[in-house]
């Protein structure tokens, strides 16, 4: 029986040399290109403002990606206003929007998930609108499902509506003070009447 053995090879001064030279390369490259990224991207030419936070960020960008801020610029707003306010939005809620716009994705807190829900719902914010309608499906359980629902309603988030009556259609024997569900027809948004099968 023949056993193979291998040599181990030691790697000589130059090689080494050569290696570095090469890391040191890819290095250096990665951080010009990184540089004048940096450089080259326009600068925020608008701060928005809600509650005692203020972040600046790119018009062009939000025009783009969010069609309340496209309405607001193709309206006559004054080309140099730096700054606005959304008078209707907390902080928190600003927090939320800018990162969605800037990366298309957001960890939103959960005392603050109606919240953006509202917001996205107003400005017509697609894709963080579902994502608030996910996360809201995701977490429903008996003593949250008539609340959700409610606002489901009130803001014409129809997939999330579904999702509610579907888990209340499965597990409403567990469901506290049922008889709220006949009630969902006198919450603000009168545009969905339920109709609940004891």
């Amino acid at each position: 029986m023949t056993i193979m053995r291998f040599q181990r090879k030691e790697l000589t001064f130059r090689q080494v040399v050569r290696i570095l030279l090469l890391l040191f390369y890819c290095f250096l490259c990665h951080f010009i290109i990184i540089y004048f990224e940096f450089v080259d991207a326009p600068t925020p030419d608008l701060v928005l403002i809600a509650g005692n936070r203020r972040i600046a960020v790119h018009k062009a960008l939000f025009a783009a990606r969010v069609p309340f801020f496209e309405a607001l610029f193709r309206s006559g707003m004054d080309a140099n206003q730096r700054e606005f306010t959304l008078a209707h939005v907390s902080s928190e809620v600003l927090r939320n929007i800018v990162t969605w716009v800037y990366t298309d994705t957001v960890k939103i807190r959960s005392d603050s998930i109606i919240d953006v829900l509202e917001a996205a719902h107003r400005m017509r914010m697609v894709g963080l609108f579902d994502q608030c309608q996910r996360i809201l499906a995701q977490n429903l359980d008996t003593d949250n499902v008539l609340d959700i629902l409610a606002y489901a309603s009130m803001y014409e988030a129809q997939w999330l509506t579904s999702a509610c009556l579907w888990f209340v259609a499965l597990g409403s024997r567990h469901i506290p003070n049922n008889t709220l569900l006949q009630d969902l027809n006198a919450t603000k948004s009168e545009k969905h009447i339920f109709l609940v099968e004891k």
